[in-house]
Formats: structure tokens, C-alpha cells, sequence
């Protein structure tokens, strides 16, 4: 059997009732030659059993206990046959012509590792608005292009480039895919590890529709706040040599650690701020240091009245339930 262009990987947990429409937005693509794995992670209802129901011969349905969505989208690119990898999210979906156009981008430039495109973000009411202005990403307003400095993009534009992007499936051997000990913001990691080896390519044209789902992990402040501690422990080993290879990391470190530790006080989660403070490498010409850690080092009591005194604002309490 020959291998298809692309394989799209679907992580899934309990969407038996969503994932239809993440099917059918592949099942939809202009682009035929490709392969689907939806990979089930412990789900408690029948998603396994309605991705099943579809049919397609280019479908294929794994399952595995339960260790979360970097796990899961691990679980299928060791399955993966496709030149290229393409991410959607079970509760997400495709316009017709992303994999059509993602994989003839990278196609004409060999020079990126990955290709980005712009997004539709859909409410919970069903509003809809572009994630991206003309020209925010790529400083021009040409439908494509090679972004010059993706850490900075994604400090004026901190979801840059969301989960759903498509990577060269030949750099996985080398450069790996994503860390399973990280549940929240799993992305920025990964870039971390990929940006030395290539750049980032991006599509103007907004080719996926991303719902606000009513209890998906990414909306759980608590639980990400956790999880951006984890991800710095992971990537502040590899400090030095990231300041070497890519010149915007270290202002990009200090921005990224400075706001999680502001909105882990902000959340009550105090010993996540501590510890980030704890990993924070010194940085003495970043006024996002000295304030970040003066203000992760402040008593206790007073960060509990800080948190109390914003705690109340929907931005914060966003279901605040504790990290898994």
C-alpha cells in the first residue's frame, strides 16, 4: 500500500458526540491522498465506536489508557505513514482545502519544518471571528509566507502558531513530538525543540474552525497554570543552548515566565509560582524578571489577598479545577 501525503492525527477523550464533525471535515478535504488516526485516550463513552461508524477504509481507530493529549498524538505519529503530519483537535474542524494547501506550502519550502495558518474561533454561542488580522503575522498582507521571527510573533500574538499546524513527519527521528508530561500549551515546547532545524511557515487564509468547547482542558486556568510550570522545568535545562540558536529566545522566556507566574497568583496557585520562580534563570536587563520575581517572592498572605482581590473575575475562576 502506498503512503499517503499526509496523516491526520486525532487525539480524542470522551467526544462521542463532537467528533463527527472533525471527521467530516477531513472526510471533506479537496485533497484526497490521505490517512486519519484518531486515537481514543481512555474515553469513558462510545468515541472510539462513533469514529468506527464512519467507514472509511483511511480511517483508523487506536486506543490507549489514559495519559493525555500530547500522549495521544504521540501514539498516532509512530502509526503515521504521511510525508507530512497534520494536528486537529477532536473538537475542532478543517476547512476543505487545509491539507491542500498546508502540504503544497511546504512542498515549495523546504526551508520550513512547519506550516501555520490562520484560524476561525467559533464561541460557545456561535460567533465567529478570524484569530489573525491581515498582516499580523507575517508583517505583509500576502496570503503566505515565511514568518522572519516566530518567538516574537508569539509574544504579540501568544496562541502563534495554535496546535493545529502541519510538521515534516522526516524530523520526527530527530527532533520528537510532544513532551506527554505537559497537558496545556503542549505547542510551545515542541517549537522550542523544532525552531533550530527550520522555520515557520504561515497561511493567511483562515483554514480551521476552532470551537470553544464547555469543559475542554485548555479553558481550565488551574490546570494550565500547572502546566506552564511543568513545561519551563522541561525547557530551562536546554537554556543556554536555546539563547545560542535563537536570538529572540531569552526575551521570549522571560515574557512567557513573567505572565505565567503573574496568572499563577492570580489563580491561587501559589506553589506553581513559586516554582517557576524557582526555575527562573537570572536576567537582570528584563524588567519582566524583576517584577515577576518580586512579585512571586512576596509572603504568602499577601499573595492570597492579590489572588483574592481578582480571583472573583470570570478570566480567573474559569472552572478552576485542580491539575490531574
Amino acid at each position: 500500500m502506498n503512503a499517503p501525503k499526509v496523516s491526520v492525527i486525532i487525539p480524542a477523550y470522551n467526544r462521542e458526540r463532537l467528533i463527527g464533525r472533525a471527521i467530516q471535515s477531513v472526510l471533506s478535504q479537496t485533497m484526497p491522498d490521505w490517512e486519519m488516526i484518531i486515537v481514543d485516550d481512555g474515553s469513558t463513552d462510545d468515541t472510539a465506536e462513533a469514529a468506527k461508524r464512519v467507514g472509511d477504509a483511511r480511517i483508523t481507530v487506536l486506543r490507549q489508557a489514559n495519559a493525555g493529549p500530547s500522549a495521544a498524538r504521540n501514539t498516532g505519529m509512530k502509526r503515521a505513514r504521511g510525508e507530512y503530519i497534520a494536528l486537529l483537535d477532536s473538537d475542532d474542524a478543517y476547512a476543505p482545502t487545509f491539507l491542500e494547501r498546508a502540504t503544497r506550502f511546504l512542498d515549495a519550502r523546504p526551508e520550513c519544518a512547519i506550516a501555520a495558518t490562520n484560524a476561525v474561533s467559533v464561541s460557545c454561542s456561535g460567533k465567529e471571528s478570524v484569530t489573525y488580522a491581515p498582516g499580523a503575522i507575517i508583517g505583509t498582507e500576502e496570503m503566505e509566507g515565511v514568518v522572519g521571527d516566530t518567538l516574537r510573533t508569539r509574544i504579540r500574538h501568544r496562541s502563534f502558531p495554535q496546535i493545529f499546524f502541519v510538521l515534516r513527519s522526516a524530523l520526527l527521528p530527530e527532533l520528537g513530538g510532544f513532551d506527554p508530561d505537559i497537558h496545556a500549551g503542549e505547542e510551545e515546547e515542541l517549537l522550542l525543540r523544532w525552531l533550530p532545524k527550520g522555520q515557520v511557515g504561515y497561511i493567511a487564509a483562515p483554514l480551521v474552525y476552532r470551537y470553544h468547547t464547555p469543559g475542554s482542558y485548555i479553558r481550565d486556568l488551574r490546570r494550565t497554570t500547572h502546566a506552564k510550570a511543568v513545561l519551563w522545568e522541561k525547557v530551562i535545562p536546554r537554556d543556554q543552548h536555546l539563547q545560542q540558536c535563537l536570538p529572540s529566545y531569552r526575551r521570549f522566556r522571560d515574557f512567557r515566565m513573567f505572565r505565567a507566574a503573574v496568572i499563577s497568583v492570580a489563580a491561587g496557585c501559589l506553589d506553581d509560582a513559586k516554582a517557576i520562580a524557582r526555575l527562573w534563570p537570572p536576567s537582570p536587563l528584563s524588567w519582566h524578571w524583576w517584577v515577576g520575581r518580586t512579585l512571586v517572592s512576596l509572603p504568602k498572605p499577601i499573595l492570597r489577598l492579590l489572588h483574592l482581590c481578582v480571583g472573583w473575575t470570570d478570566a480567573v475562576k474559569n472552572r478552576n479545577a485542580p491539575p490531574e
